[in-house]
């Protein structure tokens, strides 16, 4: 019976939400990309897996910077004029509530043309393959939790068929 209980405590554990908190640009933070910090929020984003639940953490000078989140079209001509959200806190942090791609660029004046944006593609919790990115919070931890799931998944019938 004990057997029983661990994998209906593991199940419901295993099915809740694993988010995580991402931030954007890494210790440098929401910054113009420049010769220390080459990496672009692309490539970044790339290394990472994002699902919906997860949350992306802009750091940024309030008094030089914003966040604004924008349609495709506006990222990629850098249009500031109509953002679908604007953040000018120091410190954002934006919730990704839904699947599909989000898009965000600097509200500064000539930021975006120099690379500052960001795109993420975001996945469902049950949907999509862990990343092979060492780099990400799930990485080594999802194909476990996999495994494990499926062995109570296994136990759990076993345990009701001795019944």
């Amino acid at each position: 019976m004990s057997i029983l209980v661990y994998c209906i405590l593991f199940a419901f554990i295993q099915s809740g939400s694993h988010a995580s908190e991402f931030r954007v640009g890494g210790k440098n933070g929401w910054v113009v990309p420049n010769n220390t910090n080459t990496e672009s929020y692309d490539q970044w984003a790339g290394r990472n897996r994002f699902q919906v639940g997860d949350s992306l953490v802009f750091v940024y000078n309030p008094s030089e910077d914003s966040v604004l989140q924008v349609s495709q079209e506006d990222y990629k001509s850098c249009s500031t004029s109509d953002p679908i959200t604007s953040f000018k806190d120091g410190k954002t942090v934006f919730k990704l509530s839904q699947t599909g791609p989000v898009y965000f660029i600097s509200g500064a004046s000539g930021h975006c043309q120099k690379s500052q944006k960001l795109h993420v593609i975001v996945l469902s919790i049950r949907g999509g393959t862990p990343s092979s990115s060492s780099s990400s919070p799930r990485s080594a931890v999802a194909p476990a939790l996999q495994s494990a799931g499926f062995m109570c998944g296994l136990l759990l019938s076993l345990c009701g068929f001795i019944l």
